[in-house]
């Protein structure tokens, strides 16, 4: 039975997923404040990967606001927190940074890990969907949506999102939010 709730919650995560890519809804542009934001995204993906999740570490100056979509906001950031801890599953030492900065007219939001990195065979078509570096049997196996929302949603606000090598090892991901909603 425990085995079957876990497909059956797996199927409902991949509809949900599907759902959320083929039909977004309108934005919802409010003044989100980004610090409390991300120590919500860092409490939430503690929760997600359950025991054994690795230390997060949030920084971004107090005060500093975008124009966003707040649900986009948290998706996006989750995502890449999410897919951060995960990867570093059971590795010791393993830390997640969650930063963010005002650069220019825009916010640079920076998702860095001492993991593995992002496996060279799907670095090309990372954001499209249905692309997952985790198979079904992994402990938090990927639906291969979570990085197409997440660019996705970038996108609509007249952002951008990169993926890029830490000459150190490990992944680090950078979205570029408009300071103003475009």
């Amino acid at each position: 039975v425990a085995a079957m709730r876990a497909q059956i919650d797996r199927a409902r995560h991949f509809l949900d997923d599907l759902l959320r890519y083929s039909r977004p809804r309108p934005l919802d542009k409010v003044e989100v404040e980004v610090l409390p934001a991300l120590q919500l995204v860092a409490t939430s993906v503690r929760q997600i990967v359950g025991e054994g999740a690795p230390p997060i570490e949030v920084e971004a100056p107090a005060g500093l606001t975008l124009e966003v979509d707040r649900g986009a906001f948290t998706d996006v950031a989750t995502v890449l927190a999410s897919n951060a801890a995960i990867a570093l599953d059971g590795k010791p030492e393993a830390r997640v940074w969650i930063r963010a900065a005002r650069d220019g007219d825009a916010t640079l939001l920076t998702v860095d890990d001492n993991g593995p990195g992002v496996p060279e065979e799907i670095e090309a078509t990372l954001f499209q969907p249905f692309v997952t570096g985790r198979g079904r049997d992994a402990r938090h196996p990927g639906t291969g949506l979570g990085l197409a929302i997440a660019a996705r949603w970038v996108e609509r606000h007249g952002g951008s999102i990169a993926h890029e090598r830490p000459a150190k090892g490990g992944a680090r991901f950078v979205v570029r939010w408009p300071s103003r909603g475009s």
